[in-house]
């Protein structure tokens, strides 16, 4: 069975996971043959010698899917030579990498030389059913690539090793593929796994490898045939890493409509992986001192981190009330509950990870935080003696790789950071480090053309929001219930055909009808989200503003004439343009489709009511002051969803206020007032 090194590399690779974090699905079904090779000098490569090297894959990946029937395997493989191993042709569902695999052990089939693999595995068509659902995949021609080769440059071979200071950035080139853009489609990625990079076997990409630097596609990036990346100064930490780069033939694809936004693929891979030995320390930045005096005494070390600042704040700040605050700048990757959603990406493009306010828990994990949230380290009479801070106290370093961590001081926290009294106390080494720079305008995260508000004017009362990210669009679809009640639907995954990223097409998606915890009043639970499958939505987007929406639910089913809905005008475009789905990754299970056009916003609100049913509530008027705007939120009842909707049944009711503040172009706080509740909640960009 695979257990080298390079297939368990290579296994991620291949491996396909869920492209939304919230609803099971599907997202892809693989067969595959593959072999790797070691690299141990400069244009010097032999087979891996392991007795897996040659392996063969047949796997099923996606969110939440292992609970579904075992998917069978059938084609022209010697399934009898194989078994008990075979498990009668069933697939094992793997938790590690949420998938099923080939094999008892979930981990496929791997042997010493291609000829004994296609003994035991012949060209030919594979037949994968899942769910029912036959996936033929046709595995012909033999195309393996040519053999990827590593091109290092920081430091230099040494007894098989590529040997570099941890303070020296570490490139990677790689060869051509000489036969780029032949087949089907063409892939190739490279990266780096080791000690601060580990292996994030629970943090699932869609197909491919976009959680590596490198992850390039032909059809998306036909002119490159190579790969190539650098690793920062100070991102390694003494130890060995494995650097590799998979070149894949994509020799067959399939679009099965009873997989909606699965991708469907026959392979043949080579991977070729050297052995890159770290050595040294690396470089604990300090910041330097701006708004008052700090000096900082750390240890970080590979496994541990600890820092104290003393502080003495200014003579204008002598003698009075104050918090001093210490918080985080931190990846969004890095902060716990987070995780997940932010590595969350596609194959278009590179995966979304902002730089975010966090702090420590007590358990030494990063959370989010922002300025209406962050806890004081101290409050009281601010002195003019100095102050002794810790900042870390032996934290795992593997927790806070990247972030830069600050002392500040302030009334609240909202003053602190609206006054920038804070400063940077110390950096921990890792890839992609965020700086002291907080009050620097963040890029807007934001989603592509076909986003925003959308309705049949004919029949106002309800609507639905896009959000679309490449070729998927997430649909939030807010109507009615068999008795007028306000209930919404989504399609987080209405996929157009690959490579479509513009604003026409036609995008198809499963529908999703959710319940959850009690929103209002109550402590919100995401474990308490259930959701089931109620349908499909097809739209058929003829431009960037009109559109045909066909939907099933239930069985019953309507196709209906759609627009972008306008719903105020004016003559200067807004500097930053908040339309967008927005999150509390912490309260993953509700969230609001924010459209913005010139100085106003338009909320949709998906939420919960006390019975747990998902209720719906808009504010359709919130008016921009500054980085603000606060509306009037309304609650709706209408006719039952059906074939037709009559607009004079609709009746809304004003229940309460709402007022947003934006931190900047990607977090903001939202404070409200409903039936009589108020609460604050943080809420960020969702960037699926």
């Amino acid at each position: 069975m695979r257990t080298n090194r390079i297939f368990a590399f290579a296994a991620a690779l291949i491996a396909l996971g869920g492209i939304d974090s919230s609803w099971a699905q599907v997202q892809s079904v693989v067969i595959s043959k593959n072999y790797g090779y070691i690299q141990t000098g400069p244009g010097t490569a032999a087979l891996d010698p392991a007795s897996n090297n040659f392996g063969f894959g047949a796997d099923v990946n996606g969110n939440g899917i292992g609970n579904i029937a075992a998917p069978t395997l059938t084609g022209p493989y010697n399934g009898a030579a194989l078994e008990p191993t075979n498990n009668g042709g069933r697939l094992v569902y793997s938790p590690g990498d949420t998938g099923w695999r080939w094999g008892t052990n979930a981990d496929d089939f791997g042997t010493a030389t291609q000829a004994s693999l296609d003994s035991f595995f012949p060209n030919g068509t594979y037949t994968i059913t899942v769910n029912g659902v036959s996936v033929p995949l046709s595995l012909t021609g033999n195309a393996y690539p040519n053999m990827p080769l590593l091109t290092l440059g920081g430091g230099s071979w040494s007894n098989g090793k590529y040997v570099i200071d941890v303070n020296q950035p570490l490139t990677v080139t790689t060869n051509a593929f000489t036969a780029y853009g032949s087949h089907a489609d063409d892939h190739i990625c490279a990266g780096a796994i080791g000690p601060s990079f580990p292996f994030p076997f629970n943090s699932v990409a869609p197909w491919g490898c976009t959680w590596l630097p490198v992850d390039q596609f032909h059809s998306t990036t036909p002119s490159q045939n190579f790969a190539t990346f650098t690793i920062p100064a100070n991102s390694l930490i003494a130890g060995d890493y494995l650097v590799a780069a998979v070149f894949e033939a994509i020799v067959d694809q399939k679009t099965v409509p009873a997989l909606p936004g699965s991708r469907n693929l026959a392979l043949y891979g080579v991977m070729t992986g050297a052995t890159v030995s770290a050595t040294g320390t690396p470089v604990v930045l300090t910041p330097p001192q701006v708004v008052f005096p700090i000096s900082v005494s750390s240890n970080v070390t590979a496994t541990s981190a600890t820092a104290t600042a003393q502080i003495s704040p200014p003579a204008s700040q002598v003698g009075k009330t104050g918090s001093v605050y210490v918080f985080a700048h931190a990846r969004l990757s890095a902060v716990s509950g987070a995780k997940r959603e932010a590595l969350l990406a596609h194959k278009d493009g590179p995966s979304p990870d902002p730089c975010v306010l966090a702090q420590l828990n007590s358990s030494g994990q990063l959370t989010s935080t922002s300025a209406s949230t962050m806890q004081a380290y101290t409050t009281g009479v601010l002195s003019s003696q100095t102050q002794s801070v810790s900042v870390l106290n032996n934290v795992p370093t593997s927790n806070v790789m990247g972030a830069t961590f600050l002392v500040g001081y302030g009334t609240s926290a909202s003053d602190m950071l609206a006054s920038g009294n804070y400063e940077g106390a110390v950096s921990v080494f890792g890839a992609s480090p965020c700086s002291t720079a907080l009050l620097a305008s963040a890029a807007p995260l934001s989603p592509a053309g076909l986003s925003g508000m959308w309705w049949n004017p004919s029949e106002s009362g309800w609507g639905i929001g896009f959000v679309q990210r490449r070729n998927v669009v997430f649909g939030a679809w807010y109507t009615y219930d068999s008795v007028g009640k306000p209930k919404w639907y989504v399609a987080s995954n209405c996929t157009l055909p690959e490579g479509n990223t513009g604003t026409s097409g036609t995008c198809t998606g499963t529908l999703y009808q959710v319940s959850g915890p009690t929103f209002f009043g109550a402590q919100f639970n995401p474990a308490l989200r259930q959701v089931s499958t109620v349908g499909t939505l097809s739209i058929a987007f003829q431009d960037a503003n009109t559109a045909m929406m066909t939907w099933v639910v239930n069985g019953q089913s309507r196709t209906v004439p759609i627009v972008r809905e306008a719903f105020w005008t004016g003559t200067t475009l807004p500097a930053i343009d908040y339309t967008d789905l927005w999150w509390n990754p912490n309260e993953s299970g509700w969230g609001m489709v924010i459209t913005q056009q010139y100085g106003v916003m338009f909320f949709a609100w998906y939420v919960y009511d006390g019975s747990g049913n998902p209720v719906w509530y808009v504010v359709p008027n919130c008016s921009l002051s500054g980085s603000s705007c606060s509306g009037a939120v309304y609650g709706t009842t209408g006719p039952p969803l059906g074939p037709t909707f009559d607009h004079n049944a609709v009746q809304a009711t004003a229940v309460g206020t709402i007022t947003a503040n934006f931190i900047d172009a990607n977090n903001a706080s939202i404070t409200y007032t409903v039936n009589g509740v108020t609460a604050t909640k943080s809420i960020t960009r969702e960037t699926f």
